[in-house]
């Protein structure tokens, strides 16, 4: 994300100012907020919420947070924008959105938080002009989010090993040189999971802890002593200059290996993460609740199958798993999934079958103002909160249409916004 939205607000027009020294304030109350913000995790997801609805209620908590941070770098901020005839609310969000994407640019989690939390809801906000712009945030984050976790899920077959560094060698006369067919095969064999069919012998794989440690180390170390002897094996050609490029040669070799270590784990998960989506899918069982899918009424199906999913992958997942929870569900509900219906009677509907959605959702607190989706579903389950305070707790209007699987992805979406900002 390489233009400041701030920015493409005064492009727009959607904020107007009289002088460059007020955008030089608005800066400043910027970074004040990010370095507040980058501690707070939750206080980002009401953020997102409200910082991409133009209709937000200007006496939310929030938003008078931000107006008091912008005051204090802009004194006569309140006077200032009244006089360019807009109104403070969207200087306000327009500081909270730059503030985001500061965020969302130093760390990809916090990309992801953002993109989680306003991915779904942004749907149903009345963007009117700025819909372009907001549009652009999303999507910014979205290909973000979509590039570290296709590196995460990136499959074993297209992982290369890391090219091995070493120091330029210099030719040292009527001395053996180390056999680089020979050493390559001794360190595959040594590294390489015997279960991948790649060649290795190794019997476990990376993450089995010593298992893989203890047998590399061995085969490893007895490889690369056999190739020193066969080099060392004539003593009076072992000279001084012998000795430093073999330590130079050898004192790279841990970060290699680590590196080397790295990738197959890495590709090890990625399949690993395969595997359990397909044994899943085929499956169509729900841990959370012991029983099938297809023995659940819709609505308890689709808000299984999305607390079910958000504990088999990480965090970051590609774009490619929303679609995979979808055609889950369609092959359980058939044409069913993808009926709009207005989120009121979704809602009713979830308050019907109260006891399985309490093992599906966690516990969360009442925060002022905005909050995501699932939070008013679980307090809506504990009668914390009446139906009719969706739209001021979400701003979703009650009678928005959604299907059972767009309910499903935003479930998974808000649940794993949820357990990121729970991460320290």
């Amino acid at each position: 994300m390489t233009i400041s939205i701030l920015q493409s607000f005064l492009d727009n027009q959607f904020i107007r100012l009289e002088d460059d020294a007020d955008h030089e304030k608005l800066k400043k109350a910027v970074e004040d907020l990010k370095k507040k913000w980058g501690k707070d995790k939750k206080k980002i997801i009401r953020a997102t919420m409200v910082a991409l609805d133009p209709d937000v209620d200007s006496a939310d908590s929030l938003v008078q947070e931000v107006q008091a941070a912008i005051i204090q770098k802009w004194a006569t901020f309140i006077n200032s924008s009244t006089r360019t005839k807009d109104t403070p609310l969207t200087y306000i969000r327009s500081v909270i959105l730059e503030v985001l994407q500061r965020l969302a640019a130093s760390d990809i989690d916090y990309a992801a938080l953002i993109f989680y939390s306003g991915q779904n809801t942004i749907r149903y906000y009345r963007l009117d002009r700025e819909a372009p712009v907001l549009r652009t945030f999303i999507g910014d984050l979205s290909s973000l989010v979509e590039k570290a976790a296709q590196k995460l899920w990136q499959d074993m077959g297209t992982v290369d090993l890391p090219p091995f560094n070493h120091p330029p060698a210099q030719k040292i006369t009527d001395l053996s040189e180390v056999n680089k067919d020979e050493l390559n095969t001794i360190l595959l064999d040594a590294s390489l999971y015997s279960g991948w069919g790649r060649g290795g012998k190794n019997p476990g794989a990376p993450n089995n802890g010593h298992q893989w440690a203890e047998f590399f180390s061995k085969t490893a170390a007895e490889g690369l002593a056999m190739q020193l002897n066969k080099v060392l094996a004539n003593p009076q050609k072992y000279n001084a200059q012998t000795e430093a490029q073999l330590k130079a040669y050898f004192a790279v070799l841990p970060s290699y290996f680590k590196q080397v270590s790295e990738s197959l784990e890495q590709s090890y998960w990625a399949l690993n993460f395969r595997n359990k989506l397909l044994w899943w899918k085929a499956a169509l069982y729900s841990s959370k609740l012991s029983t099938s899918y297809r023995s659940l009424p819709p609505i308890v199906a689709a808000g299984a199958m999305a607390a079910d999913l958000c504990t088999e992958v990480p965090e970051l997942h590609p774009i490619s798993v929303d679609y995979f929870l979808r055609e889950t569900l369609h092959d359980v509900l058939g044409v069913q999934a993808s009926k709009p219906q207005p989120l009121n009677v979704l809602l009713t509907e979830i308050k019907a079958h109260r006891a399985p959605f309490l093992k599906l959702l966690p516990a969360m607190d009442l925060l002022p103002a905005r909050f995501p989706l699932i939070a008013f579903i679980r307090n809506y389950l504990d009668d914390a909160l009446p139906l009719d305070q969706l739209s001021v707790t979400t701003g979703i209007a009650a009678n928005a249409e959604v299907s059972l699987s767009d309910l499903s992805v935003w479930c998974l979406h808000d649940l794993q916004a949820n357990h990121l900002s729970t991460v320290k």
